[in-house]
Parts: structure tokens; C-alpha cells; sequence
């Protein structure tokens, strides 16, 4: 397949180009011209093998270039460099255990041992950087997890504290009320485990002391028999308050 693209700023001489082409077989592009394009292109973040695609789905490429220019200024350099280290030493991680632990080791490599690494020598073998950090966490005692008890009056996910909405990410349990609305619930790691919240605090107690961050999300303050079980069983809840909406105001006057 034969991929043309017009890009003259000239929409007659842009008609042109592309009734050639496609007389050819070619499918063509029309840069700013939608309803002219047989196909659209999205904006290309490019650290090989990370590759980030923005599209807009034609509608806005000026908007789509401004998000390429933005994602260009975050992402290092260095990305694919750690991420092609890395895709050879998965079978050497897999010694870890799945979940929890190779997400931390995996984390502390993309975000702290390996940029490291990459700022003293740019050319540095991450691959003992690597060795050294499995070594290290295959000899670290699991800890204990914990269990963070979080308020959500609000279905609106803009009001979720910003400290929710982290916990939520890194979360390998999440439970909830019936009112928590699913908006709030699609913040949670796809992996992590969805469950209603328990009459016991026996759930929370084992995931915790199996090394698992439990999050449990009530639309009211938390039930006071889990925290004190919790407590009681050695662990130390964390409660982060929600923020409720408003109510709308009606009946107001105009005070001159």
C-alpha cells in the first residue's frame, strides 16, 4: 500500500497531487483537510521501543502538536535506553514474585536506579544497575501492607483528593461502597483486586499482612469497627477525608 501525502498550502495544487496519486492506487493525505484525507496521522512521541501516539482524529492536529511538544519536554531521552535494558532482563526479574513486589522493583528501576545510573554514565551497563537492585530486593524481608480509608462523597472524580487518587494507582485491593460511582472506580489499577466492603475487617488484615496495599472507599465516614479491628490487629489506617460538593444555592437576592 502507497501512502501520498499533499502538504503544498495550496488547496488547488493539493487537489492535484492527490488525484495523481490516488489514480496511482495511492492513499492519500491531505495535511489540515479532513474530508479531502483518505487516512489522518497521529503525533509521534518516539523513544524507541516507547512510542506514544496522540490523535485527535483529524479535528484538531494544531491541539495534537502542542500535546506531542508537551510529552517531548517530559520524557527523556534516555527512556528507550532503559526500556530496551530492561525487555532483557524480564526473565530475570520473573524470579520475583508477581504483583506488589516486581511493580517496586520495576518502579525504583525506571525512576530512580536507572536515570541514576544513566546521569553519572550515559553509557553505563544497566544491566549490573539491574543485578544489583534484584540482589538487593530478593533479600529485603517483606513488610507489612497497608490499609488507607478513603471518603468519597462526590461522584465527580475532580473532586477526589489528589492523595485518593495516588493511593487508588498503586492500590492491589480496592474496596468500596455501594454509592462509590463507577468514574471513581475506573482510577484503579485494571489488576488490582474489586471487591464490596466487608462486614469484617478480616479481608483488609490478610491483604495486609500478605504485603498488599488495600484502599476502601466509603461515600460516608468509614466504618468505625474495621478501623478499630485494624488497629487492634497491629496495623495503622490511614483516613484521608473526602471533599463534598456545594449544595446548589437557590433564592438568591440581589442585596443593593
Amino acid at each position: 500500500c502507497t501512502l501520498f501525502y499533499a502538504a503544498d498550502e495550496d488547496a488547488t495544487e493539493d487537489a492535484r497531487a492527490s488525484a495523481i496519486a490516488r489514480a496511482d492506487g495511492a492513499l492519500v493525505n491531505i495535511v489540515d483537510d479532513l474530508t479531502g484525507s483518505d487516512f489522518i496521522t497521529p503525533a509521534i512521541v518516539d523513544r524507541a521501543p516507547v512510542t506514544v501516539a496522540i490523535g485527535t482524529e483529524g479535528t484538531a492536529p494544531v491541539l495534537a502538536r502542542a500535546i506531542k511538544a508537551d510529552l517531548e519536554e517530559r520524557l527523556p531521552a534516555s527512556l528507550g535506553t532503559l526500556a530496551r535494558a530492561a525487555m532483557k532482563f524480564r526473565h530475570m526479574a520473573d524470579r520475583l514474585p508477581m504483583g506488589r513486589a516486581r511493580r517496586l522493583f520495576w518502579t525504583e528501576f525506571f525512576f530512580k536506579s536507572g536515570p541514576h545510573t544513566l546521569d553519572h554514565d550515559p553509557k553505563a551497563d544497566l544491566s549490573a544497575t539491574l543485578k544489583t537492585q534484584l540482589k538487593a530486593q530478593m533479600a529485603r524481608r517483606p513488610g507489612k501492607g497497608r490499609i488507607t480509608f478513603a471518603v468519597v462523597p462526590s461522584a465527580d472524580p475532580e473532586l477526589l483528593p489528589m492523595k485518593t487518587r495516588n493511593i487508588l494507582h498503586e492500590a492491589d485491593v480496592v474496596l468500596h461502597g455501594g454509592k462509590i460511582a463507577p468514574e471513581i472506580l475506573e482510577l484503579a489499577r485494571r489488576e488490582a483486586i474489586f471487591s464490596a466492603v466487608p462486614d469484617t475487617a478480616m479481608p483488609l488484615i490478610n491483604a495486609a499482612t500478605n504485603g498488599q496495599h488495600t484502599i476502601c472507599l466509603t461515600a460516608t465516614m468509614p466504618p468505625l469497627h474495621l478501623l478499630t479491628a485494624a488497629r487492634a490487629a497491629g496495623l495503622q489506617p490511614h483516613v484521608i477525608p473526602g471533599i463534598k460538593p456545594l449544595p446548589i444555592l437557590t433564592n438568591i437576592k440581589e442585596i443593593a
